[in-house]
């Protein structure tokens, strides 16, 4: 099914998402040159019809307009001051490497640094420059990071971010500077990212940084999707992966959207990963949320008290 969506630079959160959609979206670009084997954006009708109206692939990211435009058009827009929540991005990465190298990124949280929003939850695999993070800093208040990092696998999904311990130092920085940083462990791919000690490794690295805050999530499949995996990483380790999920069952996550209805994992595949993910991150002394959209389905059987359920005020 194709929706309807276009890619705007604001869009209101959908009701069924995050904390209710109490929040708006910023698309700055469209593409992202971190191009993730399993990003559900590169299928999605909405951002391939803007990268077709743009000239470009998904994995040369470019501005809407022309950054000065951008620019003055997010300005404008939340000077009118309705919008006090905003989530960076759905579709894209505000640290995509080609916009922190032009100074666009700088220049985008400069403007946002200056408006009335209350709160911009930025969400990344990239690797923010040191204007970016004096930025963030100097502004801590407006300002949620969230880097994504996730355990050591035979096979890397995400051939295109930083190396880690560039991103670690970031993270660090931006956490030392005052800004409130939760790491994501999203999404979490079984068959390959759920070994014991892998996952124990992550969390002592996290842990030894001082990087004590954790989202997890698990992986979400479609069709297009598990035909790129094969062409991408092979088709035994795809087989692996699939072996997890119940590749006959689909659900659809969002009401209007019929392009959010996706492979889910086996019942028992993803009871194992959130009781393997929740035990360590519990025992290991971190403050932690698994995510309520996308992991926190029927039938999951879940002890709030030793594994909390995102509600959004974790991280915002």
């Amino acid at each position: 099914m194709t929706d309807t969506e276009k890619i705007a630079l604001f869009t209101p959160g959908c009701l069924g998402t995050c904390w209710y959609g109490r929040y708006h979206y910023l698309e700055p670009w469209a593409g992202c040159e971190h191009d993730c084997d399993y990003c559900y954006a590169r299928y999605r009708s909405a951002v391939n019809a803007k990268l077709g109206e743009l000239g470009t692939s998904f994995d040369k990211p470019l501005p809407l307009a022309e950054p000065g435009s951008l620019l003055q058009d997010i300005r404008a827009r939340l000077d009118q001051g309705d919008i006090k929540i905003l989530k960076l991005s759905r579709y894209t990465d505000l640290f995509t490497p080609r916009h922190v190298a032009s100074g666009l990124a700088a220049r985008l949280l400069e403007v946002l640094a200056g408006s009335p929003i209350d709160r911009a939850i930025i969400t990344t695999k990239g690797l923010p420059d040191a204007a970016c993070i004096e930025i963030m800093g100097a502004h801590k208040a407006k300002f949620s990071y969230n880097p994504v990092f996730k355990p050591a696998t035979p096979v890397t999904l995400e051939q295109h971010i930083a190396p880690l311990e560039e991103r670690l130092r970031a993270a660090v920085r931006i956490q030392d500077l005052g800004v409130r940083v939760t790491v994501h462990i999203d999404p979490i791919v079984p068959g390959l990212e759920d070994d014991e000690s892998a996952v124990r490794e992550l969390l002592k690295t996290l842990m030894a940084n001082g990087l004590k805050r954790v989202m997890f999530s698990t992986l979400l499949l479609t069709e297009p999707m598990v035909e790129d995996l094969r062409k991408r990483i092979g088709s035994e380790y795809t087989a692996r992966i699939l072996s997890h999920f119940a590749v006959d069952a689909s659900r659809q996550l969002l009401p209007t959207q019929g392009e959010t209805t996706y492979i889910e994992l086996k019942p028992e595949a993803k009871q194992r990963i959130v009781d393997l993910y929740s035990r360590l991150l519990r025992e290991m002394g971190f403050d932690f949320v698994l995510c309520g959209l996308k992991s926190a389905s029927k039938g999951l059987r879940i002890d709030r008290a030793t594994c909390p359920v995102c509600d959004g005020t974790f991280y915002a």
